[in-house]
């Protein structure tokens, strides 16, 4: 999937001398099929005489963005127009990014067979279009690109020598060596001498990058390949201290974030990023960590101004980005973030409206894209009261959902568990249960069938999850899954026989289809 940050950095750009992503934008909104279609091939006349490849990438980025009358735009232009290699790669795009987006980006133990089949199917459908634009239009760079990224989840590996030969021969340029190497990472099965034989081979024909060696490109493909274990990060972060080429800089900031440098050496590579650009989020928050470090601050009394600031930076940021791209998932899944960080770190409240409008996207989201667990779990968020048993059950099968299309995550499963066992432990005196001796029967039967059954199945599940996966106990739901005070309850609860629907069905089918949701 395309990254979040550089979608972020278009939808807020400036304009560009070709023509800008929003200009490019608006004339696809417009389905003004003409006018898009010369628009491209003066930017793309421009770039390649410029050779600035990255910049006709970025503008190919319009067509993956999920606005609905985008995506029927690429159909209907397609369509109209089937020898057209830009209107087959504008198709494309939009076919691969949606694939991204049904599947996520969770591992392969957390994603549905339904994801998976989503973004294979999407996937071998933009294969030939791809491969049709290259055809007709052999310098069209986003057509490669195209082709070069799918060897990844297709599997179709022996592309990449006769792609990356034919694209490297014409136009020599970094952004196709490094998307080739997607597909050599190791959660890819990708192998290091495949990687070092395209780095000794294609390395000394970009020459637009001062001092791009085999051994440069070795590192740069790890980190923009994002290769996420195994030996190859260990021995890159190693090469990486001793690399100063500023290709790489973006490498030594990912290390940053990842834990890789000292304390103070972190303090001035991000003080001066904040120098040349505003700091993500991540970064702000970062940085005043370390501050906090460096001057022997109690978490206690930590303050993170830095984060406050970029927090309230973000928001309008997000908002805008949220008009051109509504159903990303990714996308909504950060606001939310960044909305409920900001209440409790820049004294930001979340309004109403706001929370009216997250309710009304998450739904419109999760109709189109019901395979994003994370957005199951931002509107139980939204959805739950506190210590309110009617809202529980409302949000009960939007955690079932979570559950199911995690493929039974242990956070998932911890945050459905959550609201039920506040809802035992007295909130007053966490070492024993709520009293409800002078409950009605009503009342008892009401939060056995909300509460006391439902987490006895799930903390049941939980705990067999948690045992096969060899989580530590205090880390399984947080020590919910063991809590004697809320297992003493349900076990009297169990023992009186108010369970046996929850027991009735076997274990491993609880979570096996989803819950049916009416928006």
């Amino acid at each position: 999937m395309r990254n979040l940050l550089l979608l972020l950095c278009l939808l807020a750009s400036p304009a560009q001398a070709a023509i800008s992503f929003d200009d490019l934008r608006a004339l696809v909104l417009a389905r003004d099929f003409v006018a898009t279609d010369a628009a491209l091939i003066a930017a793309h006349t421009e770039y390649t005489a410029a050779q600035t490849p990255d910049a006709e990438r970025d503008l190919y980025v319009v067509f993956g963005l999920t606005d609905p009358a985008i995506g029927q735009f690429v159909l209907d232009w397609a369509e109209n127009d089937p020898d057209n290699p830009r209107a087959l790669t504008a198709k494309a795009w939009n076919l691969y990014d949606w694939g991204w987006i049904l599947r996520g980006e969770r591992t392969m133990q957390n994603t549905t067979n339904q994801a998976f089949a989503a973004i294979t199917s999407r996937h071998r459908a933009a294969f030939p279009l791809f491969k049709r634009a290259t055809e007709l239009q052999p310098d069209l760079i986003p057509a490669s690109d195209g082709l070069l990224r799918l060897t990844a989840t297709l599997g179709n590996k022996s592309i990449i020598p006769l792609e990356l030969e034919r694209i490297m021969t014409s136009q020599p340029n970094r952004g196709s060596l490094m998307r080739a190497m997607f597909a050599l990472a190791p959660q890819w099965n990708g192998r290091p001498e495949q990687v070092n034989l395209l780095c000794d081979r294609y390395a000394p024909k970009i020459t637009d990058i001062k001092d791009y060696s085999p051994e440069v490109c070795r590192i740069d493909a790890v980190y923009y390949a994002n290769f996420w274990y195994g030996d190859q990060r260990a021995a890159a972060h190693q090469l990486l201290m001793f690399t100063p080429n500023p290709v790489l800089d973006y490498a030594r900031l990912n290390d940053l974030m990842d834990g890789l440098t000292s304390g103070q050496d972190a303090i001035e590579m991000l003080e001066n990023v904040k120098a040349e650009r505003n700091l993500t989020t991540r970064e702000a928050r970062k940085l005043d960590i370390f501050r906090n470090e460096r001057n022997n601050v109690s978490p206690l009394d930590a303050t993170f101004p830095e984060y406050r600031l970029a927090l309230q930076r973000t928001i309008p940021e997000l908002q805008t980005a949220l008009a051109k791209d509504p159903l990303n998932p990714s996308l909504l899944h950060h606001y939310f973030a960044i909305l409920s960080d900001a209440e409790a770190f820049a004294n930001r409240p979340v309004t109403a409206a706001e929370k009216a409008d997250l309710v009304t996207r998450l739904q419109a989201t999760l109709k189109l894209v019901p395979t994003a667990p994370e957005l199951w779990l931002d509107i139980t968020e939204l959805t739950l009261r506190a210590q309110d048993l009617d809202s529980i059950a409302r949000a009960e099968p939007y955690f079932h959902n979570a559950i199911h299309y995690s493929l039974y995550d242990v956070w998932a499963l911890s945050q459905a568990v959550r609201p039920k066992v506040q809802i035992v432990q007295d909130q007053n005196n966490l070492m024993r249960a709520a009293d409800i001796s002078d409950f009605t029967p009503e009342q008892l039967a009401k939060l056995d069938e909300i509460v006391n059954c439902p987490l006895a199945k799930q903390l049941s599940f939980l705990r067999m999850i948690c045992e096969n996966r060899g989580t530590p106990e205090n880390q399984c739901g947080n020590g919910a899954a063991t809590d004697n005070v809320v297992w003493d309850r349900l076990k009297d609860r169990i023992n009186a026989g108010v369970c046996e629907k929850e027991f009735s069905e076997a274990m491993q089918f609880t979570y096996e289809q989803p819950a049916k949701v009416d928006f």
